[in-house]
């Protein structure tokens, strides 16, 4: 965000701080999570937040997912302290359990699945792809890096692959 001013709710005009859990709906709708167990809807311009819920982030994430009806989006969030990842708004419906010691971010991997960070600081720190539908870890890559607390602000998107060598790439 690039606003020097206070992130405030418009309700009551409280100061929102300490959100660990952002994310960005399709239609560019910013939400953020954590202060007091609130999620809000954030406008970036003005700093005013609308809170639209409640929940329990505990220094982990928010993504989106399209496992409402029909495709639907819906907001999940990845519960660091109980280690689990459940719907926003539908909290008794489907919460998984993945086994993973300290989840801090997640980010939606264009196979439905979920990538996760894990940042327990044990030196064994790595990114584990999760399948929504059950909690089991697909795949696991492992990092030579201690991740402590963070976010995964950012797309998963397919890469191109690299032009052979000696070839030439036109726009």
């Amino acid at each position: 965000l690039l606003n020097t001013a206070d992130l405030f709710d418009g309700a009551n005009g409280d100061v929102i701080g300490a959100f660990p859990a952002v994310a960005v709906n399709s239609a560019g709708v910013l939400y953020v999570a954590g202060f007091g167990n609130k999620i809000f809807t954030l406008d970036p311009a003005t700093g005013e937040g609308t809170q639209i819920g409640t929940a329990d982030v505990s220094g982990g994430d928010l993504f989106f997912a399209p496992t409402g009806d029909n495709g639907a989006e819906e907001l999940w969030i990845v519960n660091r302290t109980n280690a689990s990842i459940t719907r926003a708004f539908d909290q008794m419906n489907g919460p998984v359990f993945p086994d993973i010691d300290e989840m801090y971010g997640a980010e939606l991997l264009p196979n439905g699945n979920v990538l996760v960070a894990e940042g327990d600081g044990d030196g064994e720190d790595g990114f584990f792809e999760v399948d929504l539908s059950n909690g089991d870890i697909v795949t696991t890559y492992d990092v030579d890096l201690v991740m402590l607390n963070g976010d995964l602000a950012g797309k998963c998107t397919d890469i191109a692959p690299a032009p052979a060598p000696n070839s030439m790439v036109l726009d």
